[in-house]
């Protein structure tokens, strides 16, 4: 290789170069890479970071730490919730009693409702007897008793109540 003086292309270009020469060669260029790694990374835990070329106040790294810091600072105008419960331990031992709350009532009973007849026009209606004799006339989303009327068919409607929705349906 006559026309080149460069000592490192003359090494990569030598054909009759062993492991020898690669390995000396590739080490000095590793240990550069990694010492410029060690200055960036010290430079970086040291609060300088690398420096912003653009006059751009809004840069990524910039907006992604205003939002860590917010997220991490302590607000005490904020309303933590606390849950105030009667915390029953798994970690009880035998023979020991668990409190005893006190007991739900129980639902009240719904009030029986026969459904006499259903009206088909502009607006269907629905003719509904409770238990007590009381004729009803309802549309859709009217209230009888608690139970409100959800959807009024031909043979049927639909009714809902705390515990649910059911049907009723024409007895003929």
């Amino acid at each position: 290789m006559r026309g080149f003086s460069s000592p490192v292309f003359c090494i990569l270009m030598d054909y009759s170069m062993s492991k020898r020469n690669i390995i000396l060669f590739l080490v000095p260029c590793l240990v550069i890479i990694w010492l410029l790694n060690c200055f960036m990374l010290a430079g970086m835990l040291a609060g300088h970071g690398l420096k912003n070329t653009s006059n751009k106040k809004n840069d990524a790294f910039s907006l992604e730490s205003a939002q860590t810091d917010s997220a991490l600072k302590f607000h005490p105008n904020i309303k933590i919730f606390e849950y105030k419960g009667n915390f029953i331990s798994p970690f009880k031992s035998t023979g020991e009693a668990f409190p005893v709350g006190q007991r739900k009532k129980a639902p009240k009973d719904s009030v029986k409702l026969t459904l006499q007849g259903v009206l088909l026009k502009n607006q269907p209606l629905a003719i509904i007897l409770d238990d007590s004799g009381h004729t009803f006339i309802c549309g859709i989303n009217e209230s009888i008793k608690g139970q409100r009327i959800e959807k009024i068919s031909s043979d049927g409607i639909v009714l809902h109540n705390n515990s649910g929705s059911y049907t009723l349906t024409v007895k003929e």
